[in-house]
């Protein structure tokens, strides 16, 4: 785990990683896991530790794939997903849209949004934000958006507070 730390620290020097493993404790992982949600680490490296019994909290979104281990399969666990890049970045994504709001101050020239039909464009060529006929479909996206905020309790992560306040 260590080599992997610090190969990512080769690619990402400022990172502020933090790693995790079951051989932890209880205690240890909550711990770890509440002050990586909280923006203290960059970057939670660990192995399968679900199976120790910690609380994920709810701002962690993922999947356990200990099933894989012993060898079953499933489909695909979300018909949605749920983007955060930094403290600037919010968006969601379904089969066949993906709405992106980026909001860099609290100006409108800071403020864009950006709808992709990537059924129809794979490589997010056109911008659908501002067409009249796709107006509804960013109402709709937007809605799909503050849900999975509110799901996540975002609005209490630092990085949420501050993306959540100008939009």
């Amino acid at each position: 785990m260590e080599e992997k730390r610090q190969e990512i620290l080769q690619l990402i020097p400022d990172a502020k990683i933090v790693c995790a493993h079951g051989k932890m404790s209880k205690q240890e992982l909550e711990e770890i896991m509440e002050n990586f949600v909280m923006g203290e680490f960059d970057i939670l490296l660990c192995t399968t530790i679900i199976e120790t019994g910690i609380d994920i909290p709810k701002s962690v979104d993922g999947k356990s794939f200990a099933h894989l281990l012993d060898g079953e399969h499933g489909d695909t666990f979300r018909d949605e997903l749920y983007l955060i890049f930094d403290k600037y970045v919010r968006g969601v994504k379904d089969e066949n849209y993906k709405l992106i709001e980026y909001r860099n101050g609290d100006n409108d020239e800071d403020k864009w949004t950006f709808l992709y039909d990537i059924k129809n464009d794979p490589w997010e060529t056109e911008n659908l934000a501002n067409c009249e006929e796709y107006k509804e479909k960013v109402n709709e996206m937007r809605e799909k958006l503050l849900k999975h905020r509110d799901d996540w309790e975002e609005q209490s992560h630092p990085w949420g507070i501050d993306f959540w306040k100008r939009f």
